[in-house]
């Protein structure tokens, strides 16, 4: 245990963050490679489905052939989804639990072992608050928000590549109207930080004000102060409740917005693909490709909008689990 300290401690001066992060994940790495693949092959089978129903939609239209194969394999795709989903759910559970579970450990018997005058420095709920909030909220950056990553980069730009080939001006005005999306997630990420740090510090206090409460509960009942000591409690969990209220609408604000505003994208240009198909520059087989794939579009968007998000609040946790490793 002290060689992992060691490796995680770094030198005098810590260590970077990035470093910390690359220490905690590393005992974990298959699972996370095999959940990793798992998310990708599901991009994949997603990527295929509108492929094949505007197959299916070209048959349906006129082009003739038999329908069975296709129809099998729509449904051998949409099982296939079905049950990769199932198992990376199950494996990143499973991951991020044993993730908390060493981490927590680890950093347990990091600060055990720090001198009394650093404990003595630190109110206990600050000290609560990195093993018990901290190292959750890295976990679920990492497997919640880091690992699925790849896959949603995987599914945005295959979905974009096959729009570009079926209708390049469409795929490029998609390409070009997306960066606006981007810049209303930074702003709404701003806010985001701060009120972690906010949310994060008012659960210390909360945790503090209890550990003082319980430690000195005979002085409380000798002095008949146990209403006004309840009253204390009780602001702070009304400004853990406030605090974690606004971090949890403004996250949730983020993905319905950014879907609204890419499908309202999507479904003014699948509109002017319109007029191509009325002049016969696309055939209807097409069209109702480039509209699945446009919707396939949406999906990935709406989740890549809460990157940013996650990415502030991780940073801090990060920042904070980093110092205290960093102590001697």
């Amino acid at each position: 245990m002290a060689g992992k300290d060691d490796a995680l401690r770094g030198g005098a001066g810590g260590m970077r963050l990035r470093d910390l992060l690359a220490a905690l994940v590393r005992p974990h790495r298959a699972a996370l490679a095999l959940a990793l693949a798992l998310l990708t092959a599901q991009s994949l089978v997603v990527l295929l489905q509108p492929w094949l129903g505007g197959l299916v939609a070209s048959r349906l239209l006129g082009s003739g052939g038999s329908l069975a194969p296709l129809l099998w394999g729509l449904f051998a795709l949409v099982l296939a989804q079905a049950v990769l989903g199932y198992a990376q759910s199950v494996l990143l559970q499973a991951v991020s639990g044993q993730l908390v579970a060493d981490a927590g450990a680890r950093l347990y018997a990091h600060l055990q072992g720090l001198p009394l005058a650093w404990h003595d420095a630190r109110r206990r709920g600050d000290v609560m608050a990195l093993l018990l909030g901290d190292i959750r909220r890295l976990a679920g950056f990492l497997t919640g928000v880091l690992l699925p990553l790849l896959p949603l980069l995987l599914t945005f730009f295959g979905a974009l590549v096959v729009m570009l080939r079926i209708a390049p001006g469409i795929g490029l005005a998609i390409a070009v109207l997306l960066p606006a999306v981007f810049v209303l997630l930074r702003l709404a990420g701003r806010r985001l930080r701060p009120l972690g740090h906010r949310a994060v510090q008012a659960w210390a206090d909360q945790a503090a004000q209890a550990e003082r409460n319980l430690s000195m509960l005979p002085v409380i009942k000798a002095f008949a102060t146990a209403d006004s000591e309840a009253g204390r409690y009780r602001e702070c969990v009304e400004t853990v409740r406030d605090l974690e209220l606004q971090q949890r609408r403004l996250e949730g604000a983020i993905q319905p917005v950014v879907q609204v505003l890419g499908a309202a994208a999507v479904l003014l240009l699948l509109g002017l693909a319109g007029n191509q198909l009325a002049r016969g520059d696309l055939a209807p087989g097409q069209l109702v490709t480039l509209f699945l794939y446009g919707l396939v579009l949406v999906q990935p968007v709406g989740q890549l909008s809460q990157i940013y998000g996650g990415v502030m609040t991780a940073r801090g946790a990060l920042q904070r689990l980093g110092a205290a490793f960093a102590a001697a």
